[in-house]
């Protein structure tokens, strides 16, 4: 089986997903690949647009209504990419204050360790499910990172 990411949460879900499982929120209905590829796709097509005018392959009139249309799926592609960035923002600063809230925590529970308020067992159980927590956002935080990185280059 296949699967994706929660954009918001990071939670492992189907790649059919609606919804996640974790957190609720809806999943983009085109994925960032297809988002991309698409993207490249309109620039090449406008490019060989250009070349073929200068070849004379096509007239002035037809270049002109092929790149208004090429130019308007660019664009509403370019929002989507803008909304998609600002989703991702949203996203990481609340991760961010989860892994902030989650390292306050551990500081708690070592401090309650150090005495004697925590059996060793208990503080290493604890102790080892906060790290986890805390390194698993560090992933998420970081593939939102790329992503940013790779649709912020298309809006260029």
């Amino acid at each position: 089986m296949s699967w994706k990411y929660c954009w918001r949460c990071g939670a492992q879900l189907s790649v059919n997903a609606i919804f996640c499982i974790r957190c609720g929120v809806k999943q983009p209905s085109l994925p960032d690949e297809e988002l991309i590829a698409e993207v490249y796709k309109i620039k090449e097509q406008l490019e060989k647009l250009r070349e073929n005018l200068v070849r004379g392959i096509i007239s002035e009139k037809s270049y002109e209504k092929i790149k208004v249309e090429l130019e308007d799926k660019l664009n509403r592609l370019r929002e989507k990419i803008k909304e998609k960035i600002k989703s991702i923002k949203e996203a990481a600063q609340e991760l961010m204050r989860k892994k902030e809230e989650l390292n306050d925590e551990l500081e708690l529970v070592k401090a309650r360790f150090s005495i004697g308020d925590l059996a060793l067992q208990q503080y290493n159980t604890i102790r080892l499910k906060l790290e986890k927590d805390i390194e698993e956002i560090s992933k998420h935080i970081e593939r939102g990172k790329l992503k940013l990185e790779r649709l912020e280059k298309l809006l260029q």
